[in-house]
């Protein structure tokens, strides 16, 4: 997250935990999880866009934007 700055980057990773925490719940049988093999996800804080997918257990930062 190069040139983030440190607040904005606190508050992104800070509610990319309570999405990991969010999909714990979500059973491995719905087919939101199909869907999201084939979707781009983006978190926006204050302007700045995080790319994000999940991979296994894992939710991966793929690109920042602002």
């Amino acid at each position: 997250m190069t040139g983030v700055p440190a607040a904005i980057q606190a508050r992104a990773e800070g509610q990319l935990r309570e999405i990991c925490e969010a999909l714990q719940a979500v059973p491995r049988a719905s087919p939101f999880w199909s869907s999201l093999d084939q979707s781009r996800l983006c978190l926006v804080v204050d302007g700045w866009s995080f790319f994000y997918e999940v991979d296994g257990r894992s939710l991966l930062v793929t690109q920042v934007a602002k």
